[in-house]
């Protein structure tokens, strides 16, 4: 279940859930942590298999995290290490989905280090299937290759498809996106659901009933199609003809994933049956907070309906850590919903839930950069939450913390309560214009600088030094700033 638990915290640490940000990544180093001392012994969980390939997509983010936030490159080390020793090869069945899942995590370290040994391994899997696609038949018979060489069970479209859009995106090429859109389709009209807008697992559970009646959805089936789209859309360009599809398929299903979260913030094993297997269930309901989070940082989401889902769903997933870092409540590699204890656990469950947080991180500090970009400029709470996706109450938050760290100083505007005096712009100055200029990248001296900036960091310059004035004398009068509606001040 890493997987599924480092995907959700990259999104999550994007969207404005309220815990602090040195906190969810001290669970997130727990969590990873744990899982790479505590390696499952199965056989089924070899370097390229398919749970692996989960973990590692989740990994490769919060190795990008570590080394930009912490300089800290062990964890994209260890990934380094795991390609090497196998030469960077997908795993063994040629035409399977699940064998070409690593090659999702080889691609982004050949995005990082452009080695070309990371990827030609995975060109030439893509190449020959390419040019040789399978006619095997969507009836999936289990024991029977033949069946598993197109993406006959909606697991599929979580561990292919990414790779072929990540390659149209690396070299160019066409026929990648090409075949990744005719064979995707051909998957969703023979397992989509279009009156429960979910899918199926394969063609195996059509006429199958839950013991309320309900038809069979699975719970992790449909979290491996969004998490999927989730990795498709982040490569896929805006005006991409392809992308359309993909993106209403993708509301289309957080629409309705929503809609069945549960009380206490999980979702079950059994979508339309929770009631079947009443015991939480982390890895789909580490992709559902996953693909939801996106979805609100990309605005593709309105935030009124699926911010209080994401919150609730990510304070259960926190509920399932286990003070070593271990996370429970992993339905084991399976096909349909199936009873889970807090005990279970696997690879691909934490993996989604780093990704997920690691977003939280990112709007973070994109409302940091607004701040120091805007330094001695009116702002205002509503519209910095606008601009940010963030509420109005946890920009608040942000900015309180920021001040309490002695980051920031915030200068309230003056008022008596006349009409035309402005009463909810405040101004926000930086403690340390050093601080300020590291947060925008830019060092370079006054003479060089646009006037406008110039004048903002004298304005901050002067106004911290009126702070530290006060200090000294330990006058701790309050200061603020004063204009009217006709723009005196």
């Amino acid at each position: 279940l890493l997987g599924v638990f480092l995907l959700c915290v990259t999104f999550i640490q994007a969207t404005e859930v309220p815990f602090q940000k040195a906190e969810i990544k001290s669970i997130m180093r727990k969590v990873a942590d744990w899982q790479i001392a505590n390696p499952h012994p199965a056989p089924e969980h070899d370097d390229l298999n398919w749970p692996q390939g989960a973990l590692y997509v989740g990994m490769v983010d919060w190795a990008e995290l570590a080394e930009k936030e912490d300089n800290d490159d062990t964890y994209y080390k260890w990934l380094s290490r795991i390609g090497q020793r196998n030469c960077w090869q997908p795993d063994k069945r040629f035409y399977h989905a699940d064998d070409i899942a690593v090659s999702q995590s080889f691609l982004d370290l050949y995005r990082k280090y452009k080695d070309e040994a990371m990827i030609i391994p995975t060109l030439a899997r893509t190449e020959w299937i390419v040019n040789h696609p399978s006619e095997g038949s969507f009836k999936l018979v289990e024991g029977d290759l033949k069946t598993l060489e197109r993406w006959t069970w909606c697991d599929a479209l979580f561990m292919a498809p990414p790779v072929y859009a990540k390659l149209y995106m690396l070299t160019g090429e066409k026929k990648y996106i090409k075949f990744m859109n005719r064979e995707y389709k051909a998957t969703y009209d023979y397992l989509f659901d279009k009156e429960e807008n979910l899918f199926y697992r394969d063609h195996r559970y059509f006429d199958m009933k839950e013991s309320n009646g309900a038809k069979v959805f699975w719970g992790r089936g449909n979290g491996w199609v969004l998490g999927g789209l989730v990795e498709m859309l982040r490569e896929l360009p805006a005006k991409s003809k392809y992308r359309p599809f993909y993106q209403e398929l993708f509301q289309k299903l957080c629409y309705r994933i929503a809609n069945l979260q549960s009380s206490d913030g999980f979702w079950r094993a059994s979508l339309l049956d929770p009631d079947a297997y009443p015991s939480p269930e982390t890895s789909c309901s580490g992709f559902f907070v996953y693909a939801l989070a996106y979805g609100l940082n990309e605005g593709l989401l309105p935030k009124e309906k699926f911010l209080p889902v994401v919150e609730k769903g990510w304070k259960a997933l926190l509920s399932a850590v286990e003070e070593d870092g271990k996370l429970g409540y992993v339905q084991p590699i399976g096909a349909d919903p199936k009873k889970v204890t807090r005990n279970m656990t696997e690879v691909y469950g934490p993996g989604v839930f780093a990704l997920a947080g690691i977003r939280q991180n990112e709007k973070f500090m994109h409302l940091v950069k607004l701040l120091a970009y805007n330094v001695g400029s009116e702002v205002n709470y509503d519209n910095l939450a606008r601009d940010t996706g963030l509420s109005r109450t946890t920009v608040a938050d942000y900015l309180q913390l920021l001040e309490q760290c002695f980051i920031i100083k915030i200068c309230p505007s003056f008022s008596r309560n006349l009409s035309n005096e402005l009463k909810k712009g405040k101004k926000v100055y930086f403690c340390d214009n050093g601080v300020r200029n590291a947060i925008i990248g830019d060092f370079s001296p006054m003479v060089a600088r646009p006037s406008q900036d110039g004048g903002a960091l004298w304005e901050n310059f002067f106004f911290m030094e009126r702070v530290k004035l006060h200090s000294i004398r330990n006058d701790f009068t309050d200061m603020y700033f004063w204009r009217t509606t006709s723009k005196d001040r």
